[in-house]
């Protein structure tokens, strides 16, 4: 694993789980919601519930996408036989999976209790890996995958093409990496909105014994197609600002780095 790299990686984030930490979960809350209930319906206290162990996890989760996609993305260049967006969204994938593996734990935990779990982060903790030994690890590391490969497949190939478009016009490599992440951010989380809902419901305890395809089918049943765009909004500026951020710091500490 390239220190430099990995080191640039968590740095971003963390700086980005502090900042946009909040809209997520009053994201998260909304689509965890009853039908109907609105912004003003839903609680805003304890905005960072769940904190501790997404910032535990996504330091090393981070290292491991962009360690992963690094030496991807070289690997797959070496050959020189694919085009740069067919090597960006394998390298990505590739990444991608990778890094769920280790965040899927702490995104279950943290969505639980986000939407409101009255036990502390240990007992709640305990109470998932106990619940059908790991079969909830496991719908949470499907649910995350089935949400995140789409994501990144849309998020990486308009990113790095934008982000060379900035290089061009002489913009730093972390202004660059910045415009480029809120763009494709933004396009990516529209793209893959109902993912997202499906995902948050799957992962909150009361919906953890659905499958992708039964829950999908509850939330269009119950809520049509407006309930698989619930949180759009919010997720969309959520994405924007925490994928401008978390790149354009991550250009910005390798530069820092010497990388």
């Amino acid at each position: 694993m390239d220190i430099n790299i990995a080191a640039a990686g968590s740095v971003a984030a963390f700086t980005v789980d502090m900042l946009v930490y909040p809209l997520d979960t009053i994201k998260t809350r909304l689509q965890s919601a009853p039908s109907g209930t609105g912004l003003a319906s839903i609680s805003y206290r304890h905005l960072y519930a769940g904190v501790g162990p997404v910032v535990a996890a996504t330091l090393p989760s981070a290292a491991v996408f962009f360690t992963t996609y690094e030496q991807m993305s070289q690997v797959l260049n070496r050959r020189g036989t694919l085009p740069a967006p067919v090597t960006q969204i394998l390298a990505s994938n590739v990444a991608e999976c990778a890094s769920c593996a280790v965040l899927a734990p702490a995104e279950l935990i943290k969505q639980n209790a986000q939407v409101g779990s009255k036990a502390d982060t240990l007992t709640l903790t305990k109470r998932l890996l106990r619940r059908d030994n790991v079969r909830s690890l496991l719908a949470g590391y499907r649910a995350l995958v089935f949400r995140n490969l789409p994501f990144t497949t849309v998020q990486w190939p308009i990113y790095e093409h934008f982000k060379g478009v900035l290089r061009s016009k002489d913009y730093s490599r972390a202004q660059s990496a910045a415009g480029a992440a809120a763009v494709a951010g933004t396009a990516a989380s529209v793209a893959t909105s109902p993912i997202d809902v499906v995902k948050t419901r799957i992962m909150v305890q009361d919906q953890q014994s659905g499958g992708v395809w039964s829950t999908s089918k509850d939330v269009l049943a119950k809520e049509g197609v407006r309930g698989l765009f619930r949180g759009g909004a919010l997720r969309s500026s959520w994405a924007a600002v925490g994928a401008g951020v978390y790149l354009g710091s991550f250009e910005k500490a390798k530069e820092s780095l010497g990388k």
